[in-house]
């Protein structure tokens, strides 16, 4: 008869090191991804080589939610943690880039260190504007890790109520 042996149930996550081989083909793939799109993209943007992604290093894209709110655009983006110092928005008539990051090193004298760890965080998202904005006359603020930017367009559109539509049945 064979022995059964007892499974130790665990929430303890491996070091990445050990799962190394897991994230080599996701990190090709992702290399590969970058270069197709790059290429593709080239002859209608001039487009800098982005920075790879390299496990095991974290890199966090913040959420971005853009409004219209027919006098200008309204995007609130998700930056916990990031000082507002390190936060850069650059804006022309048609885009708005957020770009930021986040050092962490605390230095505890004393100690006789065998391993010790530094956090290093950036980011850079950009998006186009529908329609041509002003930016000298932007506002932003930040608050509880949420930064909101205000952005008035050159030409206010109305704001249009939504229609909506009836959806016919044509399974007879």
């Amino acid at each position: 008869m064979a022995e059964v042996k007892e499974r130790k149930e665990s929430t303890e996550i491996e070091p990445i090191e050990k799962r190394s081989w897991l994230y080599r083909p996701f990190e090709e793939l992702f290399e590969d991804f970058n270069r197709t799109f790059e290429a593709l993209m080239r002859p209608w943007f001039d487009i800098v080589p982005s920075r790879r992604i390299e496990f095991p290093t974290l890199t966090r894209f913040p959420r971005l939610d853009l409004e219209d709110t027919g006098e200008g655009y309204t995007v609130t983006a998700d930056v916990p943690g990031i000082p507002k110092d390190n936060i850069n928005l650059n804006i022309t008539k048609d885009t708005l880039e957020i770009s930021g990051e986040l050092k962490e090193d605390k230095e505890e004298k004393g100690k006789n260190y065998l391993h010790r760890e530094r956090t290093y965080e950036s980011f850079r998202r950009c998006i186009v504007f529908p329609e041509e904005v002003v930016p000298e006359k932007a506002e932003a603020q930040i608050k509880n890790g949420i930064l909101t930017l205000k952005v008035p367009k050159k030409e206010p559109t109305p704001k249009q109520e939504p229609v909506k539509v009836p959806i016919k049945d044509t399974s007879e």
